[in-house]
């Protein structure tokens, strides 16, 4: 569920931002998101039909690996854009384009990237540290979210 409000964030600010260099990061990282839910739905009918598989002739060391690569594939698809969005506080923070400074954000959001509206808002209020710390919670959130699901994923695979 996770990776489907990420994506569904991602895209949502991919209509809002008038500018390319916006455009363009919300696309990428929703489109990160949106592969990290086709890697999942792979792991999970992969582990859902294992036993019919293994009863078709495909091997246990064929399965095993394949399942267990999805997942963490997909955990880094999931992992990265929090990571990206730590980045972007940095590297946007003293811009020169408007639509992507920090300082005209009418709300905060975990992900600055989300954060976007129609208009710029101009309060220089928020400051810098709440925003970082929002930025590691949700980089902190993911990475639970990933290493529990990688559990439940190797459980499905027989793994420990």
């Amino acid at each position: 569920m996770w990776a489907v409000y990420n994506t569904v964030c991602y895209l949502l600010a991919f209509t809002i931002y008038q500018g390319v260099t916006g455009q363009i990061f919300s696309l990428a990282l929703g489109a990160c998101t949106g592969l990290a839910i086709a890697l999942i739905s792979c792991a999970s009918i992969l582990a859902v039909a294992q036993s019919s598989l293994l009863l078709r002739g495909i091997p246990m060391r064929v399965l095993v690996p394949l399942g267990a690569a999805l997942s963490y594939l997909a955990s880094c698809c999931l992992l990265g854009p929090s990571i990206v969005n730590v980045a972007l506080l940095f590297i946007w923070r003293n811009t020169s384009d408007l639509e992507l400074l920090i300082q005209h954000r009418c709300r905060l959001d975990v992900d600055l990237l989300w954060s976007t509206t129609y208009s710029l808002c101009n309060r220089k209020s928020k400051a810098w540290g709440i925003w970082i710390s929002l930025a590691i919670f949700r980089l902190l959130v993911t990475l639970v979210i990933t290493v529990s699901s990688n559990g439940v994923e190797c459980k499905n695979f027989g793994l420990k």
